[in-house]
């Protein structure tokens, strides 16, 4: 007596006995016997000439906790990651596991972003947020790299173990990073693909995993392929593409979820809901709501979201300018922590960038700094800044707003001391102290804002009764430039 074909798609709930609220674990599959132990069903085996159906279960929890899915577009490679997060949100808390999710295969994804478990689910157009995540990921690792070090740990078992017991203070437990659509991640964000495999690489070993769909298995780097310990076929384009067997592949029927596993075995994908239907109209409400049952009983941690560089940085959020001079001049994007510059170290800042980029800007935090760490009689600020940007950040009694010229740096270059040998090597070992012999100020500093020669204008030229004005740098006769009198300077001066 043979079995029936595989038609009708299972739901989850039929796979996962007993999903009950717990108070301590939330919604969960009471009665699963592997609970949280990373091993989770996804649907159902057909063997025909066992006349046997068993459950397709992934291991995630060794050495296969790399996962791959390929297949033809609408073959259901989306729905079968949907499944995967649903099945492991019922069998671990968000304690426990944690998903962050690039969703380049069309926003199929986006309907479990609401659970307790996942951290963040990122689009093709969210680059920022795709970015942040895998940095968010590899500061992670690197963490859990010196502490396995630092406490002589030789497993991501025994990591589990401390962390349960209350030893480790750690928010995260084992990651999953789900990319659904690998070829847009290689189109798209080239410079993420070598971090993710990086990723892969190393990450296993200290609990994150990596779970990965694709159209063919040749999208896939070799060497990423052979770390992908777990692989399920969906129905492909081509049957030679198949790393279970051509032969076999071809028989695959065009059925949403039929796919081969890895003993050759067809297998029918279970669908992500939980009121035991197996229609597909509609399957993205039917998963929402079992993302609001399941996060409406959980009561404890959510997973921890990804960090991201804000829009807009008012200067007060930076930290005050440190040391003999240390600066803080914006955000790290990798690490969002304050960039320095410390000009005891470096004692040059050159600010590079196309227009309205913010250099003006960061000239502007280095003489705040100045500013806020000095008196008038420690430092002085001589400013090239024919834009302006700069002059309502200078006080009078620290700086000039002037335009550097041939004379003016003649003149200035004769108030430093002798550059001689012994007062070289005075000033690097006291950098602030030169000026004391000449009865000057104890710095000097020179921000420059500008990017381009001024000139006169074109068809003028420079008479011994004309003056260049220092604010809008043009030659004009004093008389003509209202700069020259009391009244505020106009928005430009000159003829």
């Amino acid at each position: 007596m043979w079995l029936p074909p595989l038609t009708a798609s299972p739901s989850l709930d039929q796979l996962l006995p007993g999903i009950v609220p717990d108070p301590v674990r939330g919604m969960s599959a009471a009665d699963y016997p592997a609970l949280g132990r990373l091993r989770v069903p996804l649907g159902m085996v057909d063997r025909p000439y066992e006349q046997l159906r068993e459950l397709l279960v992934a291991d995630l929890s060794a050495a296969d906790g790399h996962l791959g899915l390929v297949g033809a577009p609408q073959t259901g490679k989306s729905t079968a990651l949907r499944t995967l997060i649903l099945s492991l949100a019922l069998t671990h808390t968000p304690e426990e596991i944690q998903f962050y999710c690039l969703d380049f295969g069309g926003g199929g994804l986006v309907s479990v972003s609401g659970l307790p478990h996942v951290g963040s689910v990122s689009t093709r157009l969210e680059r920022d947020r795709a970015l942040r995540t895998v940095a968010e990921l590899t500061q992670l690792l690197e963490r859990r790299e010196q502490e396995f070090t630092d406490r002589g740990l030789e497993s991501m078992a025994a990591y589990r173990a401390l962390r349960a017991q209350g030893v480790l203070e750690d928010r995260y437990g084992d990651v999953f990073l789900v990319v659904d659509g690998w070829f847009t991640l290689r189109q798209d964000y080239e410079d993420l693909e070598p971090k993710v495999m990086e990723l892969a690489v190393r990450g296993l070993s200290f609990g994150i995993h990596l779970v990965a769909s694709a159209v063919r298995w040749s999208e896939i780097r070799p060497r990423l392929r052979d770390m992908l310990g777990t692989k399920l076929e969906l129905r492909l384009g081509d049957a030679l593409e198949s790393e279970v067997g051509p032969r076999i592949a071809a028989t695959v029927p065009h059925q949403p979820g039929r796919g081969l596993a890895a003993s050759g075995h067809h297998f029918l994908a279970a669908l992500p809901r939980l009121d035991s239907s197996s229609g597909i109209a509609d399957l993205t409400v039917a998963t929402k709501a079992a993302v609001a049952e399941i996060s409406t009983f959980w009561t404890g941690r959510t997973a921890p979201g990804v960090r991201l560089l804000p829009t807009r940085l008012p200067s007060t959020d930076l930290p005050p300018a440190e040391g003999d001079l240390r600066v803080a001049l914006g955000w790290d994007e990798q690490r969002l922590e304050p960039v320095w510059h410390d000009f005891a170290t470096t004692a040059h800042l050159m600010v590079f960038g196309d227009g309205e980029t913010g250099k003006t800007n960061a000239l502007r935090l280095a003489a705040r700094a100045i500013t806020d760490r000095y008196t008038p009689d420690q430092a002085r600020i001589i400013a090239a800044d024919p834009g302006r940007g700069l002059l309502s950040f200078i006080p009078r009694s620290t700086g000039s707003d002037m335009w550097w010229t041939a004379t003016a740096w003649t003149r200035w270059r004769a108030t430093r001391p002798s550059r001689s040998a012994s007062a070289s090597r005075a000033r690097r070992s006291a950098p602030s102290s030169w000026p004391a012999a000449t009865g000057g100020p104890g710095r000097c500093c020179s921000p420059w804002s500008t990017t381009t020669t001024c000139s006169p204008p074109a068809g003028s030229a420079p008479t011994p009764r004309c003056h260049r004005c220092f604010r809008c740098c043009r030659t004009a006769p004093r008389s003509a430039c209202t700069w020259w009198w009391p009244a505020p300077p106009p928005a430009r001066c000159g003829p």
